[in-house]
């Protein structure tokens, strides 16, 4: 099991990977479990499932994701279980505090993005680097998407700083002002 998402069972074995889709929310299953899922086998939105699922307890598999970036990841990559590493979050998205799973977006070093949507994240914000562990998943049929089951699968590697600014700008001396009338045309201003 890559993710948990009341309904939907994300799965993944040596031959691909699929979304478990059964008729209640189990309270049995947690990430890294193993199972034995069936259904009938449809497609929503490009989301691969077995609907009308059902599953039984097993064992014996051992999850573990699969090193990649953002740029790498293809549509046979959707339900697997990936990391990517050293990213950096560029949107901490809420909706005014009033989602407790936000939509997190980061950008790699090449300036590929993706959305780490519903993410349950802990302390994390704008600027910050981080390694994220997270099933693939895909909105409306071609937008790939990360989606996490636990806090801990996202790391903060490193904390985004904003350098203070030139107090002195082409070295000229740095005077307060207290109103737009004290400035003249081709002066330099620091906020």
């Amino acid at each position: 099991v890559t993710l948990v998402d009341g309904q939907n069972l994300y799965l993944q074995d040596a031959t691909g990977a699929i979304c478990l889709r059964t008729g209640v929310t189990p309270s049995d299953v947690a990430l890294g479990d193993t199972i034995i899922g069936t259904g009938i086998r449809a497609d929503y939105n490009g989301l691969p499932q077995l609907g009308s699922g059902t599953y039984e307890k097993s064992e014996g598999l051992t999850l573990k994701a699969k090193d990649t970036t953002i740029d790498a990841l293809s549509a046979a990559d959707i339900c697997t279980y990936v990391k990517i590493s050293g990213v950096e979050v560029i949107e901490v998205y809420d909706n005014n505090g009033a989602w407790a799973t936000p939509n997190v977006t980061v950008k790699d070093a090449a300036g590929n993005t993706i959305q780490l949507y519903k993410a349950v994240v802990d302390g994390i914000a704008v600027g910050d680097t981080v390694d994220i562990l997270a099933a693939v998943g895909v909105y409306k049929t071609t937008t790939l998407q990360l989606r996490n089951a636990l806090a801990t699968e996202v790391t903060v590697t490193g904390s985004g700083t904003t350098p203070d600014p030139d107090p002195t700008p082409s070295g000229k001396t740095a005077q307060l002002v207290t109103k737009t009338s004290d400035l003249n045309v081709g002066d330099e201003i620091v906020i």
